[in-house]
């Protein structure tokens, strides 16, 4: 059996993202790695160089195996970000070179969204984009 549901709402300053998922197999034991509840949120603001915002995640722990024993879940999950956008160039025919600067795990949380596989902690991301 699957259901799942999936809200989201946005405005100029604010985007929120509700996701909830039911998954089970015919002995109705629920789907490893599916959480059953996900709450997103970004705040973003356009500013003179480019955008900056925040974004805030929340997970419910996720099972691990087609078991009723909880115990082997991974825990909730929560994770707070703040990132910065900027088009550093653009092109005649609206190509352009966008680069993004995130600062992950504010809070330095223990996150696992994969059983021991612990997502990194406080960290920085720098990445460049193409679109053509």
């Amino acid at each position: 059996m699957n259901s799942s549901w999936q809200i989201s709402w946005s405005s100029q300053l604010v985007q929120f993202e509700v996701q909830a998922l039911q998954s089970q197999n015919a002995d109705n034991l629920p789907i490893p790695y599916s959480t059953p509840f996900r709450l997103r949120m970004i705040y973003s603001k356009q500013i003179q160089n480019g955008k900056m915002g925040l974004m805030a995640l929340y997970q419910k722990g996720v099972p691990t195996l087609w078991t009723t024993n909880r115990l082997s879940d991974l825990p909730n999950a929560g994770n707070l970000s703040l990132f910065f956008e900027k088009i550093i160039f653009e092109f005649k025919n609206k190509s352009s070179i966008k680069t993004k600067f995130r600062f992950e795990n504010i809070m330095n949380q223990q996150i696992f969204f994969q059983k021991n596989y612990p997502m990194p902690g406080r960290h920085i991301n720098l990445s460049f984009q193409i679109n053509f």
